[in-house]
This record gives structure tokens, sequence and C-alpha cells, in this order.
């Protein structure tokens, strides 16, 4: 019998942790802009970014420039209201 062993030291699960495809989601959602929209904008092809959505890892250079987008779209809308 092999007792489990307990690693204190790793970090506890956060399963309320959004996904990368609903960060995704949330920022074109934030953006009002469509998939295709979204894809362009990033001049990436509409077909990642359909997978990006659904669940495909996400590159870690797409997540930065969606998020500078919606930091952009603030920035603009705080300027102009």
């Amino acid at each position: 019998m092999s007792a489990v062993k307990n690693d204190s030291t790793a970090p506890p699960k956060n399963y309320a942790e959004p996904t990368d495809a609903t960060r995704i989601r949330n920022m074109l959602a934030k953006l009002g802009m469509s998939q295709a929209q979204g894809a362009y904008a990033l001049e990436i092809s509409e077909r990642s970014m359909r997978y990006y959505c659904t669940g495909s890892p996400v590159p870690k250079v797409v997540m930065l420039a969606m998020e500078r987008l919606v930091d952009l779209q603030r920035r603009v809308a705080n300027q102009t209201g």
C-alpha cells in the first residue's frame, strides 16, 4: 500500500479561473467584435480565431494582442467620454 504524497508547495487549483477561450470571447465582446472582426484586427485567420474561441491553446502573443486592443479601446473611450 503506497501513501499519497502531499506536496504543500504546489499552489491550490482554482477551478473558477476562466479558460483562454472564455477570456478571448469576453474580450471580443468588450470590443464589440465578431470572431471574424477580431481575426482581421489581429491579422490571423478566422479559422484560428474560431479554434481559440472553442478551446484550442491560445498563443501568448495572441492573448497579449487582444489585451492590448481592449486597453486601447478603454483609453480612447476615456479620452472621448
